[in-house]
Order: structure tokens, then C-alpha cells, then sequence
């Protein structure tokens, strides 16, 4: 029987290798983790300019992603004046907005009011971009659908033949800008012709030359006047009946009536001259239609504005 040794000890054996795996994969796990913190921070999205955000927006667009270009495309604009910081810019992304708001239409069924909703924002920032491009005449149309290239070029017509005018004020401190579309309606007149021969100043009137047909009007008026008036004096001093009937009751009327025939003629010859005049310049600046330019005031809301009376408009 052998004696014991108690100075041996049973110990477990060490795996080192294990250990060195799950050190590598915590590792790994913590740069990962690391990555996705890096991509996502803050920092990161400050180091992205607005045109950046533009030309990824208009990428969006482009490869079909009509969704997230929208969301982009309304984060660079909204709110006014937006993240962009020049009007071309602007223009540019409201170009593409509304390329994308007709086109993202589709994807709702014809009876969902989405649809007209799309369509309604469409032509809302496309009158924008036509405000600021009024010279693009149309689309390529190999390069957009003939749909997208008919309904442009339509509402450039619309938007050239109604005028708009686009009125900006600018902010004070913590207030948006707000923008107005003042609308200006055009009415076209027909001219008659068969105005011209007449006296009075008609044609001019006809023309819209006010004040020139309100003197020709007034001439005309006073000299037709005089003349009546020469003739009733005259008339007067001539005997109607008896011996002497139809002659003056005086040498001294006779003078007289000669003065009086005098201003008779002269006024009658004024107011020949006038006529012939108004004929004359009706005629030479005839126009067959004439224009008239009638503003439309938008309506506004007024709490969307804070406006002082103490200080003029910037």
C-alpha cells in the first residue's frame, strides 16, 4: 500500500484559445456598435451642406424613390425660407418637388382625394419654379413622361397669360416668410370701327384716349353751343311778319347781327374742325382690341402677419 501525497493537487486545465475568441468577438461587437453611433450622430448630418441634401434629393427622384424625395425635397423648403440658400436653389427644388407630387399620384387609386391632392401640390410648385424660369418653354420629352412634359407646358401658358407677380416681404426676427401670388387678370376689348365718324371725341374715347377725347368732347360741345346760340340771337332781331318780314328793325341790329353771324360760322367751323380732327385720329390710332390689366388681391390670412404702423415696410 502506497503512502498518500498530499502535497498533489487536482487542478482543471486552462483552455487559452476560448478565451481569446470571446475577447475578439466583444471586440467586434463594440466596433460595430461604434460605427453605427459614428453614422448616425449628430455631427455627422451638420457635415452635409443643403446642396448636398439637393442633389441627393434630386437622386431620389431620379432612380424612382418618389417618397423619400418628396420628404427630402419638403425638409429643404419648409419652413420658409428653407435650408437652400439661393433662389436658384430654390427654384430647382421646387421644380423637382412638383415632378415628383405629379408623378407620386399615380401609385393612389382615380377616386382617392390623394390623388387630386398630389396633382394640386404639383401645380402649386411648379407655378413657383415657372415664376422664377418663365423662359423654359417645355420639358425633353425624352428625358420625362408625355403626361408630366403636357400638363408643364399647359400651366406655363396658364401662369405667362395670368401675370403673377410674386410679393415678398422680408421677415422680422422669429417670423416665417410668408408669400403671396397676386394674380393679374388681363380683359381684351374689341374695338368698333363704326365709331370712328362720329363727332364728340368717340373714337378717342374708343381708344382710351381719355383725355384727348374729353377735350375734342368739351371743343365740341362749346362751339355747337355758340353756333345755336349766334343763331337764335340773330334770329331774334329779324321782323317775323308785316311789311318789313324778314329783315332788322335797325341799322344798329343789322351790325349786330353781322357780329352774331360771325361767331355763328366761327363756332360752326370749330366744331367741323374738331370732327374732322377726331375722325382723323380715331382712325390713326385705331386698335382692334385693346388690353386692360385688372389686379386680384389674394386672401390672407392676418394672423399669419405682424405688421407694424410705426415703421414703413422694409
Amino acid at each position: 500500500m502506497k503512502p498518500k501525497d498530499h502535497n498533489i493537487v487536482a487542478k482543471t486545465p486552462i483552455r487559452p484559445k476560448a478565451h481569446n475568441r470571446m475577447a475578439r468577438w466583444l471586440l467586434g461587437c463594440f466596433l460595430v456598435w461604434l460605427l453605427g453611433v459614428s453614422v448616425k450622430s449628430p455631427v455627422y448630418a451638420q457635415d452635409r451642406s443643403p446642396e448636398d441634401e439637393l442633389k441627393d434629393a434630386i437622386n431620389s427622384y431620379e432612380y424612382g424613390d418618389l417618397a423619400k424625395a418628396i420628404k427630402q425635397l419638403r425638409a429643404l423648403l419648409f419652413p420658409r425660407p428653407g435650408k437652400l440658400r439661393t433662389r436658384a436653389q430654390r427654384a430647382q427644388a421646387s421644380r423637382y418637388l412638383g415632378f415628383a407630387y405629379f408623378s407620386d399620384r399615380k401609385r393612389f387609386p382615380t377616386t382617392d382625394p390623394r390623388r387630386k391632392a398630389y396633382l394640386t401640390q404639383a401645380r402649386r410648385f411648379l407655378e413657383e419654379y415657372i415664376l422664377f424660369n418663365p423662359f423654359l418653354q417645355s420639358l425633353d420629352p425624352a428625358y420625362y413622361p408625355p403626361d408630366l412634359v403636357r400638363f408643364y407646358t399647359q400651366l406655363r401658358q396658364d401662369v405667362l397669360r395670368e401675370r403673377p407677380f410674386l410679393l415678398r416681404r422680408t421677415p422680422e426676427k422669429n417670423i416665417q416668410n410668408q408669400v403671396l401670388v397676386l394674380r393679374v387678370t388681363r380683359q381684351i376689348k374689341q374695338a368698333n370701327p363704326f365709331l370712328i365718324p362720329l363727332p364728340f371725341g368717340v373714337p378717342q374715347f374708343e381708344n382710351g384716349h381719355l383725355l384727348k377725347a374729353s377735350l375734342i368732347a368739351g371743343g365740341s360741345v362749346v362751339a355747337l353751343a355758340m353756333n345755336v346760340a349766334s343763331f337764335l340771337v340773330v334770329d331774334a332781331m329779324v321782323i317775323k311778319s308785316g311789311p318789313g318780314a324778314g329783315q332788322f328793325r335797325s341799322s344798329a341790329d343789322a351790325n349786330a347781327a353781322f357780329a352774331w353771324q360771325i361767331v355763328q360760322f366761327s363756332a360752326l367751323g370749330i366744331f367741323g374742325a374738331l370732327w374732322v380732327y377726331g375722325i382723323v385720329d380715331g382712325a390713326v390710332f385705331y386698335q382692334s382690341q385693346r388690353v386692360s390689366v385688372l389686379p386680384e388681391l389674394p386672401k390672407v390670412d392676418p394672423s399669419l402677419f405682424r405688421a407694424s404702423f410705426r415703421q414703413p415696410f422694409p
